[in-house]
């Protein structure tokens, strides 16, 4: 459970690295 949760945020931090890249 706490593994899934780094996975996520770690996704909403590329996701937002993506975002201010553009």
């Amino acid at each position: 459970l706490q593994f899934h949760n780094f996975h996520v945020a770690f996704k909403r931090f590329v996701m937002k690295a993506e975002v201010d890249r553009l």
